[in-house]
């Protein structure tokens, strides 16, 4: 071995160490805290309004602006 390859593989061993802390996996997450839960719920229930909403409109065959102004008054209505 040259004394190149013996300084690169003393590198390569010096850095191992450090890339293998860096890449661990991090802690298990903290339980979800009820404000995290109450916004999950509501991002689920303005979901199912804007689903429901849209089927409406749908089925009343609307589009483009009447479309636009319906589902703006829908969402508006549940709140």
């Amino acid at each position: 071995m040259n004394s190149r390859s013996i300084l690169l593989a003393s590198v390569l061993a010096a850095a191992l160490p450090v890339f293998a802390l860096a890449t661990t996996p991090p802690a298990a997450a903290p339980a979800a805290s009820t404000a995290a839960s109450t916004m999950a719920t509501t991002t689920t229930d303005q979901h199912q309004l804007m689903k429901d909403c849209s089927a409406t409109a749908k089925t009343k065959h609307l589009a483009g602006k009447d479309r636009k102004e319906f589902m703006r008054t829908c969402l508006k209505k549940s709140q």
